[in-house]
């Protein structure tokens, strides 16, 4: 495994299966609500940072989300939720106690990373030997679309469509990423999803990083049903040193 510390958090250890499911899941985590911030004192002790959320606009509300808002202190994210709808109306914490009246507040899980404000290093000692690695989440558009099994896209993170698919049970699609950070040595890490797709079952079965390119496998691994759509392949690129 391999583990990183999150500097937002002062060196909370996390680990590459995590960052790659931020990654490729984040950009889904987004909500937009009507909000209050309030500070609480609860008879058992202590105080409780609350966000009251009285109606939904879109989206679902996630744990370790940003919280923004017109009068929310920059910085402040949702820690967990004590009641209400799951995800939606009902009561939830935040980790920096203020208050805030009633207001217009969206929650994103990838606000931080957007920003650039996330710096992940750390290493690893397996049977004697130690190795360190880092990773850089740059910003900017973090997409492409993929034509005949091939695209071009020079971030240490991003999303590409492939075109649609009709791959056969079994049978695999080789995505080609060009792109100039990869080196041979690095690491890559991938999930799939299903884009226009419907059919089938996409796993990702290999991956592979070299001198400018890193190379997904995808396999149906359906007993029956072809690809009949698109697919959206994520990655994470992790530096050797």
């Amino acid at each position: 495994m391999n583990v990183f510390f999150d500097t937002r958090k002062g060196g909370v250890l996390v680990d590459s299966i995590w960052l790659s499911a931020l990654l490729a899941e984040g950009s889904g985590k987004d909500a937009a609500f009507t909000g209050s911030l309030s500070i609480l004192n609860p008879s058992s002790g202590g105080k409780q940072n609350i966000l009251t959320v009285t109606a939904i606009s879109s989206g679902t509300i996630y744990q370790n989300t940003k919280l923004v808002g017109a009068g929310v202190q920059a910085g402040t994210h949702i820690t967990g939720q004590l009641s209400g709808t799951p995800g939606g109306i009902g009561v939830y914490t935040v980790d920096i106690g203020q208050t805030v009246g009633s207001e217009s507040m969206t929650s994103t899980a990838l606000a931080d990373l957007a920003a650039g404000s996330l710096t992940l290093s750390g290493s690893a000692t397996v049977a004697g030997e130690t190795t360190t690695q880092s990773l850089q989440l740059d910003t900017g558009v973090k997409t492409a679309t993929a034509v005949a099994g091939a695209a071009t896209l020079n971030k240490s993170s991003g999303v590409i469509t492939s075109e649609a698919l009709t791959t056969v049970p079994g049978a695999t699609y080789s995505l080609n990423i060009s792109n100039t950070d990869a080196q041979a040595g690095d690491m890559a890490f991938a999930s799939v999803a299903n884009g226009t797709n419907a059919a089938g079952v996409p796993a990702v079965a290999t991956v592979t990083v070299t001198n400018g390119h890193i190379v997904i496998v995808v396999q149906n691994i359906a007993a029956a049903g072809n690809f009949n759509g698109t697919l959206a392949i994520s990655y994470m690129l992790i530096k050797s040193s």
